[in-house]
């Protein structure tokens, strides 16, 4: 993976244990480094910084917004959504695409756009990419929505672009 997104124009951010060292990840081509402390303004700073071609890493030093273990917020949406909008949410957070989802769960990509159009509403989110930081934000739903999809096997690595596939 390091090797592809050195190649890439893509701009990537590691989500990083706490003792991981940024130099590891930033020399093969990532762009950002966050830690699963992080709060919700230091994240958007992050992913801002990072699509302007910035580098950005959090510093552990300094004081930062550390996620409540009680996270009522979290737990709220956690509550809210079915079991199929949570794996759907899992799916995002990695990466999937509408058409990889729907493929992934014996459906149509409308009725995924559906689904999503329910969870945005539900979770008070926009897009994507607001949905896939508030659920790294909110620990609780990264776990829910992650045994929800384990629960229903592993799913496979996104396909991806045709640029980006190894030859045979």
């Amino acid at each position: 993976m390091t090797a592809q997104a050195g190649r890439s124009k893509t701009r990537l951010v590691v989500i990083a244990e706490n003792g991981e060292q940024p130099a590891r990840y930033l020399g093969a081509g990532m762009h950002g480094m966050v830690y699963r402390n992080i709060g919700g303004q230091a994240l958007v700073d992050c992913v801002h910084k990072v699509a302007r071609g910035e580098t950005w890493v959090q510093d552990m030093r300094a004081p930062s917004e550390i996620v409540s273990e009680n996270d009522f917020v979290g737990a709220r949406v956690r509550d809210r959504l079915t079991p199929k909008e949570l794996r759907i949410v899992a799916l995002i957070v990695q990466g999937f695409k509408n058409k990889e989802i729907a493929k992934q769960l014996g459906t149509t990509e409308q009725v995924i756009k559906n689904y999503l159009r329910n969870v945005y509403d539900k979770i008070g989110v926009s897009d994507r990419l607001e949905l896939a930081l508030f659920t790294v934000h909110h620990r609780i739903l990264a776990e829910a929505a992650a045994a929800t999809a384990a629960a229903h096997g592993t799913p496979p690595q996104p396909t991806p672009p045709p640029s980006e596939a190894r030859p045979s």
